[in-house]
């Protein structure tokens, strides 16, 4: 069994069919996975069961080998829109999860600080989410899934809506950050070149089911030049090439 396994999993939103249909997938400690898929294949819905924000009609949903049945604090989750809290500043931003149990300590107030610093963002610790641009949002928001040095981390299209050199600059940003702490992550996204040049392996979801998966053999350490290598260039044309005749 894997650091976090899907078994057999099925799901249904009332007074739909199934939007999720006997999905297993096992992530190893340490991985970086991406999912890709048409809108509407189920990529959300299998996110939210594995993250423990929904429970599986069938099947179940194993984190160390402990079976899910509610969302942890060792896991950090990021969404499409970096949804900060305005009237809060920066860095109670990326706090608030613990901020919401507890007054933080002088550890945590510490590491949110290393945070910022490793995100580029320290000079805007004290300014409010208005004050940002999209990218700079972005960073409090995957700072903020950080903060409780989770094992776990879900990204759900967090980039997408950034400009191409700015999205490039978070994927190394959070490539560092997870390489760091050691996260083991699942990260959606429709772009098969972010996917790519994050992960080590990309999933391809459709109709509910994961219908291929492709191990990435890059180097740990990634860097813009290997976006145009014959390698990288031929994975993508290949994912791209498993979409043909692929329904949502």
């Amino acid at each position: 069994m894997g650091f976090l396994t899907l078994d057999h999993i099925y799901y249904s939103y009332p007074g739909q069919g199934s939007t999720v249909k006997d999905v297993t997938w096992q992530i190893e400690e340490g991985e970086f996975h991406c999912l890709l898929g048409k809108s509407g294949c189920g990529k959300t819905t299998l996110l939210k069961l594995a993250a423990g924000l929904l429970k599986p009609d069938k099947g179940k949903v194993y984190w160390q080998e402990v079976e899910v049945s509610k969302p942890s604090s060792q896991v950090g989750y990021v969404f499409q829109s970096p949804t900060l809290l305005e009237w809060k500043t920066v860095f109670d931003n990326i706090l608030l999860p613990i901020s919401l149990k507890r007054k933080p300590n002088s550890r945590e107030l510490d590491y949110g600080e290393t945070l910022l610093e490793l995100m580029g963002i320290i000079s805007q610790k004290d300014k409010y989410p208005t004050e940002l641009s999209g990218g700079q949002q972005s960073r409090v928001a995957i700072a903020r899934s950080l903060i409780q040095r989770p094992s776990m981390l879900f990204l759900d299209e967090p980039f997408a809506a950034v400009d191409a050199i700015t999205r490039e600059e978070l994927q190394d940003d959070l490539l560092k950050l997870c390489q760091l702490q050691k996260t083991t992550v699942i990260f959606i996204t429709h772009d098969i070149t972010e996917a790519v040049y994050l992960s080590d392996h990309v999933a391809i979801m459709s109709g509910g089911q994961i219908v291929h998966d492709y191990k990435v053999n890059l180097p740990q350490e990634r860097g813009f030049k290997m976006r145009y290598d014959t390698y990288f260039n031929e994975l993508c044309l290949k994912i791209r090439q498993s979409f043909s005749g692929v329904s949502s």
